[in-house]
């Protein structure tokens, strides 16, 4: 579900005013500290630290994915499957040849093809 936010100014400082629907639906987002990561071009991560305990060293994405294959097993472990030889076959063949360098970093304008 999407919330709305609007850009505003609360004193000498910058705000996101949110829909109070977030609120209501996600109470830890209600008071406390955050921690932010801005993962992409006009894209950013916002995670409660009352509940989140992350290592000094994280990968935000990788542990949003995390969470949501977490949630997936808690709410609806019927959709959640066992991958066959035949799936991880077809997996093995889409990477087949490619080549990964854990220290490449990506420059600020890069996109997915």
């Amino acid at each position: 579900m999407s919330f709305q936010a609007k850009a505003t100014t609360t004193g000498h400082s910058k705000a996101l005013r949110i829909d109070a629907a977030l609120y209501q639906t996600h109470p830890e987002f209600a008071s406390g500290k955050f921690e932010i990561d801005v993962i992409a071009p006009g894209r950013m991560l916002v995670r409660s630290q009352a509940t989140t305990e992350a290592p000094a060293e994280h990968d935000p994405i990788f542990s949003v994915f995390l969470d949501f294959i977490g949630q997936q097993i808690a709410q609806a472990p019927h959709t959640v499957t066992v991958m066959d030889a035949d799936e991880m076959a077809r997996v093995a063949e889409l990477v087949a040849g490619i080549t990964v360098d854990p220290d490449d970093v990506f420059p600020d304008d890069f996109e997915l093809p």
